[in-house]
């Protein structure tokens, strides 16, 4: 861990791992930097889709989406999610909220959630040198 200021600790690390044969890396950091900075790159044969999440409680901002295809035509695409202005996390509070009133299935179950905070606990922990 590396101090950042009088009693805030950030961690800094690369973890590589395997899912379903495929690698995958996990990274985590700390920059001074004017903006909340939190993105997903998946990486196909002939391209890439590059994501980057909104700052939670910032409203009226979107998602950030770029679409990266090869191939003798190259394109990269930057979509706008639609709505334009709105709060994404507001939006999806809605969702969770509709769903459960109505009991309709969730577009994402979260299941896959479960091992995703497990694995980061484990990480997270032998990093931290505990049991």
């Amino acid at each position: 861990m590396v101090a950042c200021g009088p009693s805030r600790f950030v961690s800094r690390g690369v973890v590589i791992f395997e899912m379903a044969g495929v690698r995958v890396t996990l990274e985590s950091g700390g920059i001074s930097h004017y903006r909340w900075d939190e993105h997903t790159q998946i990486y196909f044969q002939h391209g890439w889709v590059h994501t980057w999440a909104p700052p939670l409680l910032l409203k009226n901002t979107t998602a950030e989406v770029e679409i990266y295809r090869a191939g003798e035509d190259q394109q990269i695409l930057k979509p706008v999610p639609e709505p334009r202005w709105t709060w994404a996390y507001h939006r999806e509070l809605e969702h969770f909220i509709k769903h459960v009133r109505t009991d309709q299935p969730f577009r994402s179950s979260g299941e896959d959630s479960l091992t995703d905070v497990r694995l980061y606990e484990e990480i997270y922990k032998k990093f931290l040198d505990i049991s």
